[in-house]
């Protein structure tokens, strides 16, 4: 049997180790939280940002009306002095982000912020109570894991990561089988196309003008037959009209304003900011803005399943594919059934809708008679764009959302609803 000093000492031992033990999972509380923090601002900044606006977003409710009036006057005042690049980025990242946490995540966002600021409070004040040597030694430590964290992080997305050869994604035979399936649709009449007597730029003013003629096709349904149900659809005469008449004679204005060249083409923010200050559309209609890679189901089927809310008012988008913008109107035919209007102003040369008809394609009208139809429309029409060298580029490089813009899979869309 022990003597009582060493069971003493064993005891004491035992209570060090338990102190040991509790100031390793501090200290990896407090590393881990650090580190989040460092993680979040280098590559969700977005998300980080949008947590403390979430904070204050109620003292923002009442000020989204004047959130609207106040970026137009500054954009009168300090337009002059900007890039274009950099009002882009402010008028399609910052600001449509503030007026989304302004409106429609308050509360979500309120609670998290609460959530997390509580748990923060409860790490720090048990990080405190540390001895000054060990909390040095742990902030020390964070440092260089930070530092290290954001050198990869850097090195890791400064040029996109080439696939090994057993994982290429033979795109040449997606492609096939994309345009296989989208031709079976067709046959089950679950797809159909029908084509317009004009197309953009038949009419010069209407050159280079599809982010405009997109926002005014939404417009124009939006204002046609405004409680229809079931909705038909625009009239072949009336998307006719915003490509001769209404867009052409825009466009000279709107880019008379921004500065740009007769035939220059519009970034969609601009295009969309353009509509905005001509009255035609309004930023309480704007609803989101998606993107991805438009050969990934999962970052496609948001854009679907918004565009297939039944709801007292109707929708539409504006679709950024490989340097053109179509146009997405939603058509509500019953309270449990959505057909869609895919509206391209300017098909390609290659045949993509007749390949009977020489020349330049006239507009076209796809219409889908269910989701997956238009999920399989969108996937189609982006294959239908793919050159050699895009496919090229996909079967040897992962897809990296921190490179989207040099990728040819890119998407971006801007819903809208009805006033």
């Amino acid at each position: 049997t022990a003597s009582p000093f060493a069971q003493a000492w064993i005891q004491c031992l035992e209570i060090l180790q338990w102190l040991k033990t509790v100031i390793r999972q501090v200290c990896a509380c407090a590393c881990a939280l650090l580190l989040a923090a460092v993680t979040i601002i280098v590559r969700e900044y977005k998300d980080f940002f949008g947590t403390i606006c979430g904070a204050v977003s109620e003292s923002l409710v009442s000020l989204t009306d004047d959130l609207a009036k106040m970026k137009k006057s500054l954009s009168s005042i300090v337009s002059p002095f900007l890039s274009r690049d950099l009002k882009r980025f402010l008028s399609l990242t910052v600001y449509p982000a503030v007026l989304e946490l302004v409106s429609s995540k308050t509360n979500l966002i309120k609670h998290a912020f609460k959530s997390t600021h509580e748990w923060i409070e409860a790490c720090v004040r048990v990080f405190a109570r540390l001895p000054v040597a060990l909390k040095t030694g742990t902030f020390e430590f964070c440092r260089k894991v930070c530092i290290g964290t954001v050198t990869m992080i850097r090195t890791t997305t400064t040029k996109p990561v080439k696939l090994a050869s057993k994982a290429k994604l033979e795109t040449v035979n997606l492609i096939n089988s994309m345009l296989q399936e989208f031709k079976q649709l067709k046959d089950n009449r679950r797809i159909q196309i029908s084509q317009m007597s004009t197309y953009q730029g038949k009419n010069p003013f209407s050159t280079n003008g599809c982010t405009v003629i997109s926002g005014l096709m939404c417009f124009r349904h939006f204002v046609h037959d405004e409680s229809s149900i079931p909705d038909n659809g625009l009239p072949n005469h009336l998307v006719e009209e915003v490509i001769d008449e209404f867009a052409a004679s825009l466009l000279p204005r709107i880019r008379e304003n921004l500065g740009l060249g007769d035939c220059d083409f519009l970034f969609p923010d601009e295009a969309s900011q353009a509509l905005i200050e001509e009255h035609l559309l309004s930023q309480a209609q704007f609803r989101n803005m998606v993107g991805g890679n438009i050969l990934n189901e999962l970052h496609l089927q948001p854009l679907v399943d918004k565009l297939s809310v039944i709801g007292e008012k109707k929708l539409g988008a504006t679709f950024f594919f490989h340097q053109h913008v179509v146009s997405i109107l939603q058509l509500r035919q019953d309270e449990n059934t959505v057909w869609y209007d895919i509206i391209d102003s300017l098909p390609t040369k290659n045949g993509r809708y007749d390949k009977a008809l020489p020349g330049q394609q006239p507009a076209a009208r796809i219409r889908c008679f269910d989701a997956e139809a238009l999920r399989t429309a969108l996937q189609w029409y982006a294959c239908s764009v793919f050159s050699a060298q895009d496919a090229e580029f996909i079967d040897s490089h992962e897809w990296n959302e921190n490179l989207a813009e040099k990728d040819p899979r890119v998407f971006q869309a801007f819903i809208w609803s009805q006033a």
